[in-house]
């Protein structure tokens, strides 16, 4: 689709074109959903799910949602570090996540959500510090969840789930303050839950079929914007603390399949929007 009056080494972003470029070969562009006009000799800030910073016309945004990808990232893909949100989620990408996303240093969202990648992310990822969201969730990744990710002070969102992850849930997951919701169901975490969570601000915490143990601290029960608490599905013991009762914006709590018993606390009923409840048999037993 190259228009061949023009001279393709003349653009002052050649570097960016080519990365793209690259990019696009990659991840079997031919056989996108939608590649409009991808390598035409339109200005690359107006290729289909490119956009762009006013000035400077330098690529701040890349959306390829649900577009077919396939094959690998490639490394070039550094060349575009004006690069804030970078979303990837829901193709067929395979691969590792290679160590040059480490240049990607002002990126604020990053999603690679529903793909097929392998491997150990988080030396390349814990790095970019700017992150307001990280949204791996539904791959292949191993490895363990890193002290590092506590630097990630500006999360919104961490979304880890159903990969292959174990090992201890780090304390310095306290230090993320804006945290509101932490997904990390599905995977293979063991010991207990930070009782550093009570210093997040969690709206949705999912943490089922793991193998966490040990009780629930109480300070979980300190994130008083939650609306989601799913602890179910894992080895967790002792019972159901009465600060329970300042989780006033809960409506979803699920806590079945643990070895927890003891009665339910009175504190409960002051849950008015609590709309769906499965606690362990062995409070019932003991309710009764």
């Amino acid at each position: 689709n190259q228009d061949a009056s023009v001279d393709a080494c003349t653009y002052e972003t050649l570097e960016q074109r080519f990365a793209l470029a690259v990019f696009y070969y990659a991840t079997n562009g031919d056989n996108w959903a939608d590649q409009t006009f991808w390598l035409s000799s339109t200005p690359e800030c107006s290729w289909r799910f490119v956009s762009c910073d006013g000035v400077d016309q330098l690529v701040t945004k890349l959306d390829l949602e649900s577009n077919s990808l396939e094959g690998t990232l490639a490394s070039e893909i550094r060349v575009l570090n004006d690069l804030e949100e970078l979303l990837l989620n829901t193709n067929e990408l395979q691969g590792t996540v290679f160590p040059e996303f480490q240049q990607l240093e002002v990126l604020k969202v990053l999603d690679l959500e529903e793909n097929e990648f392998i491997g150990d992310p988080w030396p390349a990822v814990s790095p970019l510090t700017a992150l307001t969201a990280l949204r791996i969730s539904r791959n292949n990744f191993t490895g363990q969840i890193p002290e590092a990710v506590g630097n990630f002070t500006h999360l919104v969102d961490l979304w880890v789930a159903s990969n292959e992850f174990a090992g201890q849930v780090p304390t310095t997951l306290g230090n993320l303050e804006s945290l509101q919701n932490l997904l990390l169901y599905d995977n293979q975490l063991t010991g207990n839950l930070p009782s550093e969570l009570g210093n997040c601000d969690l709206v949705v915490f999912l943490a089922y079929d793991n193998e966490f143990s040990g009780s629930i601290p109480e300070e979980i029960y300190s994130n008083s914007n939650m609306i989601v608490l799913r602890l179910d599905d894992n080895e967790l013991t002792g019972t159901i603390d009465t600060q329970i009762r300042n989780l006033v914006e809960l409506e979803d709590l699920r806590l079945s399949r643990n070895d927890m018993a003891g009665k339910i606390p009175s504190e409960i009923e002051s849950l008015t929007k609590l709309r769906k409840y499965s606690a362990v048999e062995k409070f019932l037993l003991a309710s009764i």
